[in-house]
């Protein structure tokens, strides 16, 4: 395994205009805009908890199963400034994520016998690969039209996400093809036991906090956890035991349409959220300028 590469920042533009790293017209704002980003959120989480080492160091260094909200929302926290935040915001996020790794003692997972630190170069690229590809599927599930090298960029630009929170970017997929390579070769060491089980529970059916309309918000979280199960890829839904038939995927790609259509319906900011609102009022742009591909 190679050593962790020192990580070296470019100059931060710290004026109210600073677009971040990525910018308007990026495939990243794009993709990471899409108001069915909750649902590729929470298809990364169910992925990443095939992997027992990754699942191990999230329950001996986290409350998740305590306090699942508080990790989803340092999850949407993280995206949304590495994402949408200036230069500094984005490079002050990973810094404190990087401490915090380098600072836990790490683990041992039991079946393996495998010891490991959290920032581990193959663990973290699990975490940054499975991300970006379910960011990816479920924005072009739900109808975001991106050529196969818009796809191909997506990647290549997130090598910047993955290089601010630690990862060689040397070892990080730059294309469509390559990430899918890379979730091939993993698979071999994914499980799914009780453990893997308890979690996607916890993802799924999340305890709702007392609430006056706690029915509805139960009923709306369990239509966007059951679409982030069925955007798996079959060989994952296999894993968990979930239907992997051809109809699952286009009955999900339906629904995911007319979940994307409603909140256009509503309004676009409705499913904006901070980061971007904040850009958009940083760079004094509308969503539609921010959002147009860079060659139109």
């Amino acid at each position: 395994m190679r050593p962790d590469p020192p990580v070296r920042f470019p100059s931060c533009d710290t004026t109210t205009a600073d677009p971040g790293f990525f910018g308007p017209g990026s495939v990243s704002w794009r993709v990471n805009a899409e108001p069915v980003a909750l649902v590729g959120g929470l298809r990364a989480l169910l992925l990443q908890a095939l992997h027992p080492v990754v699942l191990h160091g999230v329950l001996i260094h986290s409350d998740f199963r305590g306090d699942p909200w508080g990790r989803l929302a340092r999850t949407a926290e993280h995206v949304g400034r590495t994402t949408f935040g200036t230069t500094r915001e984005a490079q002050e996020q990973n810094a404190v994520i990087r401490s915090v790794h380098a600072r836990l003692p790490g683990g041992t997972e039991p079946r393996s016998g495998r010891r490991y630190r959290l920032d581990d170069q193959d663990l973290l690229l699990w975490v940054h690969v499975t991300e970006m590809s379910s960011f990816l599927d479920v924005a072009r599930l739900a109808g975001l039209r991106l050529t196969r090298a818009e796809r191909d960029a997506y990647h290549a630009e997130q090598v910047t996400a993955a290089r601010l929170i630690g990862i060689d970017p040397d070892l990080v997929p730059t294309s469509e093809a390559a990430a899918a390579t890379y979730l091939r070769s993993q698979r071999a060491q994914l499980r799914v036991d009780r453990t893997t089980l308890d979690v996607a529970r916890t993802i799924l059916v999340p305890p709702m906090p007392p609430m006056s309309w706690r029915l509805p918000a139960q009923l709306g979280w369990a239509g966007v956890a059951g679409l982030a199960a069925g955007s798996l890829p079959r060989w994952a839904r296999r894993l968990y035991r979930l239907p992997g038939l051809p109809t699952t995927d286009l009955a999900v790609a339906v629904q995911l349409r007319l979940l994307r259509q409603a909140v256009g319906v509503l309004g676009s900011r409705l499913g904006d959220g901070p980061h971007l609102s904040a850009a958009l009022t940083r760079l004094g742009l509308t969503r539609e300028d921010a959002l147009r591909p860079l060659a139109a």
